[in-house]
């Protein structure tokens, strides 16, 4: 019970690695990467690794041995990267890789009918200028292969915000979806043209 409790928190806060994992049931969010958002998640991986730590794993079967073992070292895993290793404040990639796979899983596996998928590509796209905006005052003296890459992964991001995910939709967009889509996808471009000329 106690897993199932994690996975569904965890999900929560990181609605991308929901739809990796095959639960959609945070389709409209974004993962909050706000300075306030990490803290917040620092505090939330330390709680979640004191309850699984102070578990008593003796009167567990080997399965749910095994299942504790797991989460604790996933647990530890995102702890170092926050505390630690913080690719965030380093690598430009973390916000825009963000908000173009956010979309991206969306359209990419048929899971629900496209134009709720749409909906949902919508939904992401129109917290993306915030989400960038932050990673501005975060990031420093990032390394310049973290720099070229990010570009480069931009020019690639802008394509498909600018050609493929309106050509996936165009089957599905009535006169309200198509001027809602066109406003959230035109400021997230613009959004991510700013970034790419602040790196």
């Amino acid at each position: 019970a106690l897993v199932k409790d994690w996975y569904a928190d965890d999900f929560r806060a990181h609605p991308l690695d929901a739809d990796y994992a095959g639960f959609h049931d945070w389709d409209d969010k974004i993962d909050d990467v706000s300075p306030a958002a990490r803290e917040a998640e620092r505090k939330r991986l330390h709680a979640w690794l004191k309850k699984f730590e102070s578990l008593d794993p003796t009167p567990l079967d080997p399965m749910q041995r095994d299942d504790r073992a797991v989460v604790v070292a996933d647990i530890k895993a995102a702890l170092l990267e926050e505390e630690d290793i913080q690719a965030w404040r380093k690598d430009p990639s973390v916000y825009s890789g963000l908000a173009v796979e956010c979309v991206f899983q969306t359209v990419k596996r048929d899971y629900a009918p496209l134009a709720r998928r749409m909906g949902f590509a919508i939904a992401r796209e129109k917290p993306i200028p915030a989400m960038l905006a932050p990673a501005q005052t975060v990031i420093r003296n990032p390394p310049r292969i973290y720099v070229e890459i990010a570009l480069e992964n931009i020019d690639g991001a802008l394509g498909f915000l600018k050609n493929s995910l309106p050509d996936a939709g165009k089957s599905v967009r009535g006169p309200r979806l198509a001027k809602e889509f066109d406003a959230s996808n035109e400021a997230a471009m613009a959004a991510l043209q700013d970034y790419q000329g602040w790196l």
